[in-house]
């Protein structure tokens, strides 16, 4: 393959300082205020980024003993009701490297700070390696290509939703069945790495887990209906039936617990209603819908058809740019007569094809949301587009390393990609949160068996996110971190039965305030609390 020539650089180098300065670049442009700031401020709001600290945080604790948080499944939030951690996504797959930072003595709240960049890194790191190792890319067009996996504007679009950040695990899922079906023998640790790295894809984000089944389900059913990828299918499945059970076997067992518990869940919660799935399904504008904090494309926010896209301002700006999917595709189309090529193409047409709703309401979800398995547990539908990333950097790096000799356009049009992912990202004083926490923390009483903490109107002084009762929910989940002691507080994807309090962490007048009080009375007394050791802590 052609590769640009570097006078500057040493040719040995090319391969470690490209992708360096892409690096680099990406990651001044996602994670800028928090390096700026010298993680003063941290990327995300104080809501789902507090739970995701949260559940951070706690299993660091649970793995290292502390006897607060001495069962994984019961984190002491929702305070008694068991399970409770299997309402959102369990983290296990990235909490390790959270608990990196925490084991060198970096504060939680910062830590998780650190912790959003290195799951960035890590990002990088693996795409680039896919595309210049496994795919023979040239060194630049493999830094184009992992620059736009993981910096790509729909990740920090939904930067409060850290969980969706952590991609990298599908590369090791790619590369080996790139392996698999490119060795003439049998691959059986290839087999054994694809299995490995979709067990903790599942563990990581189980929505992107999820959505890499169904597109490994896509590109299955493509390949048996092409007679030319049919044949060598069939053979490589055949030549290593004996490593594929035994990675189903495995992968079984190491998702047993996760299973046992996400179920036992769903039949507490039950099965998300299709009439609040259909608000979250992408329409078709929402593929190139950036959102407000996007440099070139924060105009879209308020102008039609965008102003009609439901779900709020962010769930549904997923798009990548105009130029950077145009390039991705055509990148795909030129990778055509490649086995690869022609899956990854079809992805990208099947994936947006099966979850996107026509005006008039007509769309193919409905379907799978009866009859595949999960897919009633799935709500925010766009985010199939996180597991279509990997396709775009592939074929955004085939673009590059086909048509490198064209460089003046070339040039341009890939810089144009590469900004259309600058965005400015939600962020928040970390100090002044924390201590905001640590307020709370004081104010409960060490003798305490757990504690309640509800917010009075006024305290909120016109800060919107300080009217909204979750806000309070997970400063106290947070100061239950600082204290030690349980709160019967909660915020997650779901709450326990019989938990009355989800609109109650911001009290609205004595009637309200006698409400919440006999709520707390049907609490304990559902768990057995002594409720007179149960602390409720009013106002600031």
């Amino acid at each position: 393959m052609y590769n640009f020539r570097y006078p500057m650089i040493p040719s040995r180098a090319v391969p470690w300082v490209l992708p360096i300065v892409f690096w680099a670049a990406g990651l001044l442009m996602g994670h800028g205020s928090m390096l700026v700031s010298g993680l003063s401020r941290v990327q995300g709001d104080q809501i789902d980024s507090g739970l995701l600290q949260y559940v951070l945080e706690h299993e660091v604790r649970w793995a290292t003993g502390d006897p607060a948080h001495a069962r994984l499944w019961d984190p002491p939030t929702f305070y008694p009701a068991p399970n409770v951690a299997a309402y959102s996504e369990s983290l296990l797959g990235v909490a390790p490297l959270y608990g990196f930072w925490r084991l060198l003595g970096v504060p939680w709240d910062a830590a998780y700070g650190l912790w959003l960049m290195t799951i960035t890194t890590l990002n990088f790191v693996a795409v680039y390696l896919l595309l210049f190792r496994t795919l023979r890319f040239g060194a630049a067009a493999s830094s184009f290509g992992a620059f736009l996996f993981a910096f790509a504007s729909s990740r920090f679009a939904h930067i409060g939703q850290s969980q969706l950040l952590a991609g990298f695990y599908l590369a090791p899922a790619l590369h080996a069945l790139v392996r698999i079906f490119s060795a003439e023998g049998r691959h059986t640790p290839g087999v054994l790495l694809f299995f490995a790295a979709c067990v903790a894809q599942i563990y990581a984000c189980f929505y992107i887990g999820w959505f890499l089944g169904l597109a490994l389900a896509v590109a299955l059913f493509a390949a048996l209906l092409r007679p030319d990828l049919r044949t060598p299918l069939i053979s490589t499945l055949r030549r290593n039936a004996v490593g594929i059970g035994v990675g189903v076997a495995g992968s079984v067992l190491l998702l047993l617990p996760f299973l046992m518990h996400s179920l036992r869940a769903a039949a507490d919660l039950g099965p998300r209603p299709f009439d609040e799935v259909e608000m979250f399904l992408p329409r078709p504008a929402a593929w190139i819908y950036m959102g407000a904090g996007s440099w070139i494309y924060g105009w879209q926010q308020g102008c039609w058809p965008f102003d009609r896209l439901p779900a709020g301002p962010t769930e549904l700006a997923i798009g990548i740019g105009v130029v950077a999917p145009v390039i991705a595709l055509l990148g795909l189309f030129d990778r055509r007569t490649t086995p690869l090529g022609k899956l990854l193409l079809v992805l990208c047409i099947a994936l947006p094809a099966l979850t996107t709703i026509l005006p008039g309401g007509f769309g193919l979800w409905g379907a799978a949301y009866l009859t595949v398995p999960g897919a009633s547990a799935i709500r925010a539908v766009g985010r199939v587009s996180f597991v279509l990333l990997l396709p775009m950097a592939v074929g955004a790096a085939a673009f590059l390393d086909a048509r490198c000799r064209r460089r003046p356009l070339l040039l341009a049009l890939a810089a144009l990609a590469l900004l259309e992912q600058g965005r400015r990202s939600a962020d928040y004083d970390r100090r002044e949160a924390r201590e905001r926490r640590i307020a709370i923390a004081r104010r409960v009483r060490p003798e305490s068996a757990a504690f309640f903490y509800s917010a009075r109107e006024s305290d909120a002084g016109g800060d919107f996110a300080a009217s909204l009762s979750w806000r309070h929910h997970v400063d106290a989940m947070l100061a239950s971190l600082e204290c030690g002691i349980p709160t019967l507080n909660g915020y997650s994807g779901g709450v326990p039965a019989g938990w009355p309090f989800l609109y109650d962490a911001v009290l609205q007048g004595p009637a309200h305030e006698e409400r919440v009080r006999q709520g707390l009375k049907a609490w304990c007394a559902r768990h057995a609390i002594d409720e007179a050791r149960v602390q409720w802590i009013r106002g600031r």
